[in-house]
């Protein structure tokens, strides 16, 4: 051997050199691979610790979205429920009373029935023509709309018209309100 690596490797061979090597200084070489194994140690531990967090993190966010999404689709189905009972205790009410030949007595029952139910912004009577008979939203005496001539609106009433129970139509802007109204 020539060189620099001479003093590495003496004439005696590498076997020897190695062990003589090794005895010399037994706890540098300990150290050193206590150091890389504790260095890689830590380098899985955080690796898996970190995969194992984002797991936990991710499942924790899906479970509480699917509770969020349930609480809400409860609330939702409660309140239309509710939306549903008194609409047709109103309708009952107006069944009684001769509203096209007394529709103030229909726009107070109207009025009422608004009053007592503070997430409604309207109520429309209309008639299967499209005529509206009674409302909330327009001021006594001034004149009340005929939705057969909206064409947006109009398609889904005539749909309203011909099924029984209570129906929830498309978000659409009001024309009576003026605002953003989901009709049911």
């Amino acid at each position: 051997m020539r060189g620099r690596h001479r003093h590495l490797f003496p004439k005696e061979g590498l076997g020897s050199a190695v062990r003589r090597r090794f005895s010399a200084m037994p706890h540098q070489y300990t150290l050193v691979a206590a150091y890389w194994f504790a260095f890689f140690s830590t380098l899985v531990f955080a690796g898996s610790y970190a995969a194992h967090s984002w797991y936990r993190y991710e499942k924790g966010g899906r479970d509480r979205l699917v509770l969020m999404t349930t609480m809400l689709a409860v609330a939702t189905h409660d309140l239309l429920d509710s939306q549903a009972a008194r609409l047709t205790f109103l309708t009952d009410q107006l069944r009684h009373m001769q509203v096209l030949q007394h529709p103030r007595h229909a726009r107070a029952l109207l009025v009422a029935y608004k009053n007592a139910s503070p997430d409604i912004d309207g109520a429309d009577l209309i008639v299967p023509s499209g005529q509206v008979v009674a409302s909330t939203s327009v001021a006594p005496g001034r004149p009340l709309p005929d939705f057969r001539r909206n064409p947006i609106i109009w398609p889904s009433l005539q749909a309203a018209f011909r099924q029984h129970g209570l129906r929830i139509h498309r978000p659409l802007h009001g024309p009576l309100l003026g605002h953003w109204v989901i009709r049911l």
